[in-house]
């Protein structure tokens, strides 16, 4: 094991973030980052380089060298958390272990989008409900070569997390999980769930190891749930629910709820952490910012004052009724709201327009396939070249960062390669505004 000096481990220490220095972040298409909210610093592909290879690469070399003093230009998301003074920081995951030259302290595997669901706010990336071609195939990156080498890891391991998708529902995740009981049986494994699943292969894997849960649940109403979670049943999220809680219970692992903070539950949220503080569970909100039709932030100015009023209002009310844990969770989302008042004011703008179909056709005959063209014109540079050319506006890159977590760049190339027309218009039109 290499051992850090001194001097380098008071560094790094210090560091702005320590993801680049302590996780790896495993994705659909092979691609390897550091963390689950920087989708644009990818240090490797698994596709054609080992895990010692990408740990020991150059590019993350660089990125480690980058956050011992600032972000990244695409950590917009921390950055984000640091303008409005956050009280409960992403970047706090990676400083849980002591960090090692000699192996990374965390996996993060988002390496499948196989689902159950099509929830309002979801979209193909955390969901193959939204494409549906063919049956689905094993992903071709994570083959018998990936798994060889993902074994001589495992040992070396502290916590290994698991989203999707549906984990559940993911053959892969089963295979590793094996690896990690046989390999690695002290290994923190966590999984992000919808709660819907909970197989006889299911249960079989939960008593062979110790599996913490976080459940995806943003209403305890019925019928919001399931409008909200398409393809849903609110009684057998229940059950599986009260199952997973005894669960947790029994091994003295995390037992956690997230849920959503949008549009749809926005009358709810206080309450949703009550309900939280009843079960016994560590809550938090994951804040929707797209699509932007499901977003606070995009609601009339009026709607939005409503929401806000009440929002504080029912915190003063029933915060007696919320564990310490949970309070400080709906005060981390009373801190976004904060930050949304702004863009509300921006999104509200009596003057802003839309700006039609042609636009999508200029984007589609300047960049083919942006990914082998880098010396294209960026996504703000095109959007303003037309908007420039109509109605005398201008692209509001700030407002569509903002409220993404992607950079305007990723998010882009997404979508002319997945994404109809259609698509693109509706996602971009909310960030047209006068030009001043």
């Amino acid at each position: 094991m290499r051992i850090l000096t001194k001097n380098r481990k008071s560094k790094i220490e210090n560091a702005v973030c320590k993801a680049a220095h302590a996780s790896l972040r495993f994705g659909i298409n092979g691609q390897v980052g550091v963390c689950c909210h920087n989708h644009v610093d990818i240090v490797g592909n698994i596709k054609d380089s080992k895990i010692e290879d990408i740990w020991n690469g150059e590019k993350i070399k660089k990125l480690r060298k980058t956050l011992l003093k600032a972000y990244s230009p695409h950590c917009t998301h921390c950055m984000a958390e640091d303008k409005i003074k956050s009280n409960a920081k992403s970047s706090s995951l990676y400083n849980r272990y002591p960090v090692s030259d000699d192996a990374p302290a965390i996996l993060d595997f988002k390496i499948d989008n196989i689902c159950n669901l099509k929830c309002t706010m979801c979209s193909h990336l955390s969901s193959n409900q939204f494409r549906q071609i063919g049956e689905k195939r094993e992903n071709p990156y994570y083959n018998s070569i990936f798994f060889e080498d993902l074994k001589l890891w495992l040992p070396k391991i502290k916590e290994a997390r698991f989203s999707g998708g549906e984990p559940f529902l993911t053959p892969l995740y089963f295979k590793i999980w094996d690896f990690f009981i046989e390999k690695n049986p002290h290994c923190k494994i966590q999984i992000q769930t919808n709660g819907t699943i909970l197989s006889e292969k299911v249960k079989e894997i939960l008593q062979k190891g110790v599996f913490g849960i976080n459940i995806s649940i943003d209403s305890f109403d019925k019928e919001n749930y399931e409008k909200i979670r398409e393809g849903s049943s609110f009684e057998a999220m229940l059950l599986n629910l009260d199952f997973f809680r005894n669960y947790t219970s029994q091994k003295s692992s995390f037992f956690g709820i997230t849920t959503c903070a949008m549009k749809a539950n926005r009358n709810e949220l206080v309450e949703i952490a009550k309900e939280w503080s009843k079960l016994g569970a560590n809550g938090w909100f994951s804040v929707v910012w797209n699509p932007a039709k499901e977003a606070l932030w995009s609601l009339e100015s009026d709607e939005f004052k409503l929401f806000y009023n009440k929002l504080y209002s029912d915190f003063e009310l029933y915060k007696n009724n919320i564990s310490t844990q949970n309070i400080e969770a709906l005060k981390a989302l009373m801190q976004v709201v904060e930050y949304m008042k702004q863009l509300n004011e921006i999104y509200n703008n009596p003057q802003k327009e839309s700006y039609g179909y042609e636009f999508k056709r200029l984007v589609f005959s300047k960049i083919d396939k942006p990914q082998q063209n880098p010396n294209s014109a960026n996504f703000e540079d095109l959007a303003n070249l037309y908007f420039l050319k109509n109605n005398n506006s201008k692209f509001n890159i700030e407002l569509f960062e903002k409220t993404s977590n992607f950079t305007s760049d990723e998010i882009f190339t997404d979508f002319i390669q997945n994404c109809d027309i259609d698509e693109l218009s509706i996602l971009l039109d909310t960030y047209k505004i006068p030009k001043k």
